[in-house]
């Protein structure tokens, strides 16, 4: 921890003290988030692009204890609908794969698999020439994800179909898929 920490933790035990810094620190993303979603930094910088201030700012929130607000966050289409921005397909399937991923944390595997099952299929349904690294990389850890899911709810057989069709379609490329499958 740094000098600035440690004058806050003294006196703490040491996991009081990581937890401390912790939502500190989450909470300093959390502000930071904010204020880049009200100035609407994209615009002005395209390197900041909308999906990276929701995802992150649902991150913070879920580092907080408050996924309840972090599944609202990436749920609520009037905040967070990227669909009417220039912003690519890229983008919207980064944050449905995070929202899928909090579904699952919070026990809610049948959503979380539909909506992994969603995003395959506009992965498989998409032009492969035009399909960025990036998208390839995140299907695939929807893939492999999925087969996680169903592994937790007792449907190995689910798994087992999700790791070995994502091994076909990434063509053998990803050695996660490929050992599972």
């Amino acid at each position: 921890m740094s000098e600035y920490y440690d004058t806050w933790t003294s006196g703490m035990s040491p996991e009081d003290a990581v937890r401390f810094v912790s939502r500190k620190r989450n909470m300093e993303r959390l502000g930071t988030f904010r204020r880049m979603w009200k100035a609407r930094v994209w615009r002005e910088n395209y390197e900041e692009k909308k999906c990276r201030v929701v995802t992150g700012a649902a991150n913070a929130l879920e580092g907080m204890g408050r996924r309840f607000e972090a599944l609202y966050l990436l749920e609520n289409k009037k905040f967070v609908d990227i669909s009417d921005s220039e912003e690519d397909s890229t983008d919207e399937f980064e944050m449905k794969l995070a929202f899928s991923k909090l579904l699952f944390k919070d026990g809610k595997y049948d959503r979380s698999v539909n909506l992994l099952e969603d995003l395959i299929a506009s992965f498989e349904s998409s032009v492969p020439d035009k399909r960025s690294v990036k998208l390839i990389a995140m299907a695939s850890d929807a893939f492999y994800f999925a087969g996680w899911v169903c592994v937790h709810s007792d449907n190995h057989t689910r798994a087992y179909d999700f790791w070995s069709r994502g091994a076909n379609v990434m063509m053998g490329g990803e050695a996660l898929l490929n050992r599972q499958a």
